[in-house]
């Protein structure tokens, strides 16, 4: 009877002991799915936060490039179009394919180039290939391209914002906006008809950039791409030259580049 009651005694144990097994791998199969649920959620949210953190940094450069653009539309024509600024010097120097460029800084009085602070750069029609400038200094005396320590658009010290002023010379008609300059009367003893009107365009780029997103120093992206680049490749002998937005694109610097022509529209009226 001993012997007996001490087999069903171990019976009774067996079932109970793989019930146990059972239940571990169940727990441990559990967790697998909860751990690879997690994995799923984690990576879900680091690209829904990635997709955010681009649109944010989309939305702060157009806002930055339009400004540029907002400046131009906005500003005093007979200030802008002085021969003492960046664009009234374009205008009357007339040279074709020449930049003038400049670093826009909004918290400075002279925010747009209403003084000739600008470095004057022609570009080179041979494709530039990696760290080898395709421009031509014309004029080095200005402190127009921007140090990307130092000018910073707004006080949260992101953004930089350098633009490139060009008179176009195709013959195409153009999408313009349009500034007039309107009211100069001129006596009927003049020589001049006494209604005349000129039209003068001039071609902006601004681009602005977030320097510190770049695994590349500033110094580098100073001297390869703001520097030792053209901004404006609208002419088809620049079609193959490497832009100022493409070296930051290599360079992995987040870039925003608009382009606007504006149309000067100055009007003679007689008596």
């Amino acid at each position: 009877m001993r012997l007996h009651d001490h087999m069903l005694s171990k019976r009774a144990i067996l079932p109970n002991g793989s019930q146990q097994g059972s239940t571990l791998i169940a727990v441990l199969l559990l967790l697998l799915m909860i751990t690879v649920l997690g994995v799923i959620a984690m990576k879900q949210g680091l690209t829904s936060l990635s997709l955010s953190t681009n649109a944010q940094i989309q939305n702060l450069l157009t806002q930055s490039s339009d400004s540029v653009l907002n400046t131009v539309a906005n500003a005093d024509i007979a200030k802008i179009a002085s021969v003492t600024g960046v664009i009234g010097a374009a205008l009357a120097n007339k040279t074709p394919n020449q930049e003038y460029v400049f670093c826009y800084r909004p918290t400075s009085t002279d925010n747009f180039g209403l003084s000739l602070n600008a470095n004057i750069i022609s570009g080179k029609t041979t494709a530039a290939v990696d760290g080898t400038s395709n421009v031509n200094n014309v004029d080095v005396g200005g402190n127009g391209f921007c140090d990307l320590d130092v000018d910073f658009g707004s006080g949260r010290r992101a953004a930089v914002t350098q633009v490139a002023v060009t008179v176009p010379t195709d013959a195409s008609t153009p999408l313009l906006s349009g500034l007039s300059h309107n009211g100069t009367d001129v006596s009927l003893g003049s020589s001049l008809p006494q209604g005349f009107t000129t039209q003068q365009r001039v071609r902006v780029t601004a681009t602005s950039m977030l320097p510190a997103f770049s695994a590349s120093t500033t110094a580098s992206i100073e001297s390869d791409c703001l520097q030792g680049r053209i901004s404006d490749n609208t002419d088809p002998s620049f079609a193959a030259v490497e832009t100022v937005t493409d070296c930051l694109a290599r360079k992995g610097v987040p870039a925003n580049t608009q382009v606007q022509e504006f149309s000067l529209r100055t009007t003679l009226t007689g008596p």
